[in-house]
């Protein structure tokens, strides 16, 4: 939750004051950090359970996109690409449109966390068991949230700290590129010593997650600003 919180966070701080002004309107005055993680509660009701594989994409190792075969029922880079087109649309109502912009927000946030684009073998990690500072979990919710979860920082202050300790400026903007720079950090994820897991992964991996969480950030106003920002 965090990490979708901090995404939302500093894509917040560099929206335009136009863009912001009309994603206030859709979203009734809240603020995109509220939202951020509504689509993973929204999954667990009955209307919206078919999304549940729209939060990630199955590639098998050795395989590229183009090789793999795709969910017909959706996936996360299918949906930010119908959810960009949707928040593009005149005719929405404002229902729909404020629908389709949590879905996005929450999907830019996916895209980044590489286990989301991982492996069906093991569900994107969730089936890799090993123990968190002894307790028991398993290696997509350390990812997910346990290794941001040390912090005791405020929202504000980590967002802060990030923007400070990873000056990003890169110039990857389609969802594929994004797709395929989570997929590069896969291996990495994936080199565990044991299943006991504790300082020293999380002092070689939460740079890697913090990194991409400035990176979506950044994206997301650059994408939110495009829609909204020079659009009647």
């Amino acid at each position: 939750m965090k990490g979708h919180q901090l995404i939302a966070y500093l894509a917040q701080q560099q929206l335009e004051p136009q863009s912001q002004q009309r994603i206030e309107q859709i979203l009734d005055g809240k603020s995109l950090v509220v939202l951020a993680s509504w689509a993973d509660y929204a999954r667990k009701q009955e209307a919206w359970k078919h999304t549940g594989p729209w939060h990630y994409i199955n590639i098998p190792k050795g395989q590229s996109l183009e090789q793999s075969q795709r969910n017909p029922k959706g996936d996360v880079l299918s949906q930010l690409e119908y959810f960009e087109q949707q928040l593009k649309q005149a005719h929405l109502s404002k229902l729909e449109r404020q629908q389709a912009l949590k879905f996005y927000i929450h999907f830019v946030g996916d895209i980044h966390q590489p286990l989301h684009v991982g492996y069906a073998k093991d569900r994107g990690g969730n089936k890799v068991k090993v123990n968190w500072y002894g307790k028991t979990t398993n290696l997509h919710r350390v990812w997910d949230s346990q290794l941001l979860d040390n912090s005791k920082l405020s929202l504000g202050e980590y967002a802060q700290y990030l923007q400070a300790s990873y000056p990003n400026n890169d110039q990857i903007n389609s969802y594929q590129e994004w797709l395929n720079q989570s997929r590069a950090l896969l291996p990495a994820v994936y080199q565990l010593a044991d299943k006991n897991l504790s300082d020293d992964y999380a002092t070689q991996h939460r740079p890697t997650l913090e990194l991409q969480i400035v990176r979506a950030g950044q994206r997301l106003a650059k994408k939110l600003n495009q829609i909204f920002g020079s659009n009647p």
